[in-house]
């Protein structure tokens, strides 16, 4: 008796090493996340610009807003969130030839390099976003390298002018919610059909072209 009583106790292996390598809480690691996103509306090419600067506050109130709704639903199911460092060859592959390409493309028009603090913004974005729709309909969410291609890619064919700069956030939305609903099993393990920048930026595309 002495021995099931002993075992009853003892804690699961689950629960005695329940995520160790999440240091920052998921939640709290989304809204750091959004306070640095929201941060960039201080820098000097954003607030030179109104529209430009309440494109970044609208984005940031949004995501604020999502993260509130995700937190209500987590505390009253009960859910235990958490993530996993996984980095792919195919998303830090990328990573490289992208940042090669602007690195040239940089050096023969300056406005690349100009534009680099507006990119590293998206990027910021599209990590809170991942996060926050993969969490609302999951427990685990993938850190790795999988928001630059969607970003990287997407800045190298279209940049919105500063007065249109919310439709840049709109169209990277379309490319993460396309990169989560849009998927099939394959190899064992879901996967988006589809470049979800591809999709985005077709879209975006038919749009400027028939307006």
């Amino acid at each position: 008796i002495m021995h099931v009583k002993q075992e009853l106790r003892r804690p699961t292996r689950q629960e005695s090493k329940e995520f160790p390598g999440n240091r920052i809480p998921p939640l709290q690691l989304v809204f750091a996340l959004n306070v640095l996103f929201a941060c960039f509306v201080f820098l000097p090419r954003v607030n030179a610009n109104t529209r430009l600067e309440w494109s970044f506050l609208g984005a940031a109130a949004a995501l604020f807003v999502f993260l509130f709704i995700l937190r209500r639903e987590v505390v009253r199911s009960g859910r235990k969130l958490h993530y996993e460092f996984l980095a792919r060859p195919v998303h830090y592959v990328q990573l490289t030839m992208h940042t090669s390409i602007y690195l040239y493309w940089g050096w023969y028009w300056r406005e690349v390099y100009h534009q680099i603090p507006l990119i590293i913004a998206q990027l910021v974005f599209v990590y809170v976003l991942d996060m926050l729709v993969c969490w609302s309909r999951r427990d685990k969410w993938i850190l790795g390298f999988g928001p630059f291609p969607i970003v990287l890619s997407t800045n190298l064919f279209l940049w919105f002018k500063p007065d249109w700069f919310f439709l840049q956030f709109l169209m990277l939305t379309t490319g993460v919610l396309c990169k989560e609903f849009i998927t099939w099993q394959r190899d064992g393990r879901r996967a988006h059909i589809f470049n979800p920048s591809a999709v985005a930026l077709f879209i975006f595309s038919v749009g400027l072209i028939v307006t």
